[in-house]
């Protein structure tokens, strides 16, 4: 009968100390903010084509910014290219 109770006492301890997938999350999604907000560093999980896998890509917001302003110079770039073709 004490061993049972023992194993009980145990096992009710050992189950308490563990964490929770949920609170694990909590812990790492509030160290992630804390890191896009000092750095700009943010995570983000995008479906590829074709595929039932996401891929999960990070990024500082530097990097953001500059993939922005090639896209954007790029499509400057398409819409004179387009401009010229149609004058001709």
């Amino acid at each position: 009968m004490k061993k049972i109770i023992l194993m009980a006492a145990v096992f009710a301890l050992t189950a308490c100390s563990s964490k929770s997938p949920t609170t694990q999350a909590l812990e790492t999604m509030s160290e992630q903010e804390i890191a896009e907000n000092s750095l700009g560093y943010k995570c983000e999980s995008t479906r590829v084509t074709g595929s039932i896998m996401s891929k999960k890509r990070c990024t500082t917001r530097a990097q953001r910014e500059e993939a922005r302003r090639k896209a954007k110079e790029m499509l400057d770039a398409r819409k004179s290219q387009i401009g010229a073709d149609s004058g001709s």
